[in-house]
């Protein structure tokens, strides 16, 4: 029946055609924009919201004045100071690593050592050291202890059993140390700071 119209008339049947898509596609289209619209909407006003709320916020802080500021400034300055401090070591306090050190340089003549342990005690603050050896006189082991026990500073207790001088050359020896590597002060401070 297509093939019996006129071609003027085929011709205005495809551009309606045409035409019709067109709308169609178009009415989709706008379709497609109002709905998307639409689900903007919410995000906008939450948007706008949220900026009033920023605005205010951010007036309220300006209206702090500037002692405020400067308190909880300096508060939080003392705080910092105060955690550093803790961390720091103190200048005059000593480490495991200084007291292994003195030990060796503490060797008397006659004195060969074969190991140092060390245990760490309460925070590191305390530990306790465990020096073996061989020592080649009981003079030689005797000079060795008394060397480590002016060491009082450093070291508070020199513990070198009675056993160790039954023989009278080459005498393996252990010695055990107990150390303080804080200051006093320092641990004074620590705990008072801790202390409501």
């Amino acid at each position: 029946m297509f093939n019996l119209l006129p071609f003027a008339q085929k011709k205005e049947i495809k551009r309606e055609y045409h035409r019709r898509i067109f709308i169609v596609a178009l009415l989709h289209v706008i379709f497609a924009e109002v709905i998307l619209i639409a689900l903007l909407v919410p995000a906008i006003i939450l948007e706008r919201s949220r900026e009033v709320e920023f605005k205010t916020q951010l007036e309220h802080l300006n209206l702090l004045t500037a002692e405020e500021q400067k308190g909880s400034f300096a508060t939080f300055l003392k705080e910092t100071t105060e955690k550093l401090a803790e961390l720091s070591p103190e200048k005059n306090s000593t480490h495991p690593s200084d007291a292994v050190l003195l030990i060796a340089r503490m060797r008397t003549e006659g004195i060969r050592i074969s190991a140092i342990e060390y245990q760490a005690g309460d925070n590191f603050k305390k530990g306790t050291l465990r020096v073996d050896g061989k020592a080649v006189s009981r003079e030689a082991l005797l000079s060795f202890r008394k060397a480590l026990e002016q060491q009082s500073h450093l070291f508070t207790k020199v513990d070198l059993p009675i056993s160790n001088f039954a023989l009278e050359k080459d005498i393996p020896f252990s010695i055990g140390i107990t150390a303080q590597f804080a200051s006093e002060e320092k641990v004074e401070k620590k705990k008072s700071a801790n202390t409501p």
